[in-house]
């Protein structure tokens, strides 16, 4: 009977995750609930795995990407992203990719292929690339660039515990280098070469359609009596609320932002942010 029930909370659980109409915490709390309401486990068993070496480093590493979008470390590196671009085009998806599996490496990869949607997909407006040709590249080298540490993928971390658990000596943080930066390289010149050529040259308004992904590029001029003045591009306030600078034109002069740009009375700055 057990296992009835168990198979039917799957099979509603899949139902419920492709409807996507009910966010996926609050799916995954109502089936704990069933479970332990149905007694197949008890409530020390349904909530042991939070207390896992497991969770608390996926936490962690949630933790470290909310304080590199707040500190504008992200906005930073869309900076390096166009200054690249627009000086070396043909190395743009090196770079990208380079950075995204290196970030990857430490970090869990689909955190890090979040993080980078807004940035690579801000470089890919300017130059005027479709976005789903440097996207889905940025989806590869994260994956391949995870396969290097024992944190890059919460599969590897998942791996560690069990082998722990059942008497075994845990992976070592970079037991898997070795392989892992061999898979990367070969990923990324095939990538660079051959995948190229292959990828998708889907237009950004069906993109935007798919995802629901719209921002809203637009023009500011910061007067003599901003409170913005003398703040860093990348810590201001106008950054903490959600917008990315893009570029500034002072004095007729045009020129992208980087760590040690000051706002100054007078500046014109192009900025992104979300249509809302």
């Amino acid at each position: 009977m057990q296992i009835i029930i168990v198979f039917a909370i799957f099979i509603i659980i899949i139902i419920l995750f492709s409807i996507e109409k009910i966010s996926v915490d609050i799916i995954i709390i109502a089936m704990l609930i069933c479970l332990m309401a149905t007694g197949i486990l008890t409530p020390a068993e349904a909530f042991s795995g939070y207390g896992t070496d497991f969770i608390m480093i996926l936490a962690s590493i949630f933790v470290i990407s909310g304080a590199l979008q707040q500190t504008g470390i992200l906005d930073l590196i869309g900076s390096r992203f166009r200054k690249v671009g627009q000086a070396k085009p043909g190395f743009l998806l090196t770079y990208i990719m380079a950075t995204v599996g290196m970030t990857s490496a430490f970090m869990n990869n689909i955190t890090v292929t979040a993080m980078f949607i807004a940035p690579v997909t801000s470089v890919a407006r300017i130059m005027k690339i479709n976005s789903s040709r440097l996207l889905m590249p940025v989806a590869y080298a994260s994956i391949l660039g995870g396969t290097c540490t024992l944190i890059g993928t919460s599969t590897n971390i998942a791996v560690s515990g069990y082998i722990t658990q059942n008497g075994m000596m845990p992976l070592g943080m970079f037991e898997m280098l070795p392989v892992g930066i061999v898979i990367f390289i070969v990923g990324l010149i095939y990538m660079i070469t051959i995948g190229k050529k292959m990828l998708p040259d889907k237009k950004d308004e069906a993109l935007e359609i798919e995802f629901n992904f719209r921002d809203y590029i637009s023009e500011m001029v910061i007067t003599s009596d901003s409170k913005l003045i003398g703040q860093n591009i990348f810590k201001s306030s106008l950054n903490k609320s959600g917008f990315r600078i893009l570029n500034i034109i002072r004095n007729n002069i045009n020129f992208l932002p980087d760590s040690t740009s000051i706002l100054l009375g007078g500046d014109i700055i192009i900025i992104e942010g979300n249509v809302e």
